[in-house]
């Protein structure tokens, strides 16, 4: 199938009908978060969370550390840099995947959960930091690259 020749419209069609099969066969795959929890447990020979709407964690590595993963996508004229919100206690390693634009690239970093507050905003009305990707956090002697691949076909059975 050459998906280049496709309209937009029939490549959403195709993507909605994929997610819905991948969805009943019990893989949730709705948006980049689902994907990058998918390539970090693959990377770390991890499991995803069982429950999508428990707090604080969203990978389970075989150690038992509670691993709370993050992503990012750039899109024309709208970089994110926001990784979001973050409670601590909740987690014992996070990780931040950044996709590339054309999601035909990724890359990821690790870190211990005490680097969040020496780089994210504390919100006193939400009890949760919210951190930003930035090249000083990147540069910390705590965060470390996370090697991730792509594509993630054959991660889907994880």
């Amino acid at each position: 199938m050459d998906l280049e020749s496709l309209t937009d419209e029939e490549l959403v069609g195709l993507w909605f009908h994929a997610n819905a099969v991948l969805h009943r066969r019990g893989v949730k795959l709705w948006h980049a978060g689902d994907l990058a929890e998918m390539l970090v447990a693959a990377a770390i020979d991890g499991t995803r969370a069982k429950s999508s709407v428990q707090r604080g964690h969203d990978v389970i590595g075989p150690d038992g550390a509670r691993w709370q993963v993050k992503a990012l996508v750039n899109r024309p004229g709208n970089v994110r840099t926001s990784v979001g919100f973050l409670r601590q206690g909740t987690y014992d390693v996070l990780a931040i995947v950044l996709f590339a634009e054309d999601m035909a690239s990724v890359q990821a970093w690790q870190m211990p959960p005490d680097v969040v507050p020496d780089y994210g905003r504390w919100h006193p009305d939400r009890g949760q930091y919210r951190l930003t990707r930035t090249q000083k956090l990147l540069r910390d002697p705590r965060v470390s690259e996370l090697k991730l691949d792509l594509p993630a076909a054959p991660l889907l059975r994880r």
